[in-house]
């Protein structure tokens, strides 16, 4: 069941939220499977596909996660 807060969110940012999520996927697989599964240069080329300006919340957000 989704929260309020959930589908206030879908509600105004649908689409940059499903986004952000790809994003953060893609970046989080990358980062399980290892260095060797895709060059640096490769992986940031997929992740400008889906939106260059989110790729600073990615790597804040990875890096939190971390921690």
């Amino acid at each position: 069941m989704t929260t309020l807060r959930e589908r206030f969110t879908d509600l105004l940012l649908g689409d940059e939220r499903r986004r952000l999520q790809e994003s953060a996927q893609l970046l989080y697989n990358a980062y399980l499977e290892g260095p060797f599964t895709l060059p640096p240069d490769q992986l940031l080329a997929q992740l400008k596909e889906q939106d260059p300006a989110l790729l600073p919340a990615h790597v804040h957000q990875l890096y939190w996660d971390q921690l």
